[in-house]
């Protein structure tokens, strides 16, 4: 497939979905950076470091990009307490919280006004009552 093919695909997509897990001990012991993993629905569509705290997500003006949180293990109390980051500040994509109490998530829609790049952002993590940032990537293409 082509970058072009790619690339016209990434069109038709409206969602993304970014799955953030926590080892909310190994964050408790050596802090949240080495402890979270990321992955998202874009790999094939430009996305790329899945697995880390860094991940850049491919996206385009227009689409919606949900985040969701889960744990290593059910037991430990982590949740989003939000964002923050020159994403945020740009308003390129400004995420709110939604759904039902037992599974809330975060969601957005990019409003990149013509504009094309990187933007990072902070993701705020609260762990048994403490709150913890790690700094990933949208890419607008």
């Amino acid at each position: 497939m082509t970058m072009s093919e790619i690339s016209q695909k990434v069109e038709g997509i409206n969602q993304i979905d970014v799955v953030v897990v926590v080892d909310a001990l190994g964050a408790a012991v050596q802090g949240l950076h080495d402890n979270v993993y990321m992955i998202d629905s874009q790999k094939y569509c430009g996305s790329y470091n899945h697995g880390q705290a860094e991940l850049v997500t491919s996206c385009i003006d227009g689409q919606r990009i949900n985040w969701h949180l889960a744990t290593v293990s059910p037991s430990s109390n982590a949740k989003i307490a939000g964002f923050t980051g020159q994403m945020i500040k740009e308003k390129k994509c400004v995420p709110e919280e939604v759904g039902p109490q037992d599974d809330r998530y975060w969601t957005g829609r990019v409003q990149a006004q013509g504009a094309k790049g990187q933007y990072q952002y902070s993701i705020v993590v609260n762990i048994e009552g403490k709150n913890y940032e790690f700094d990933p990537f949208i890419l607008i293409k």
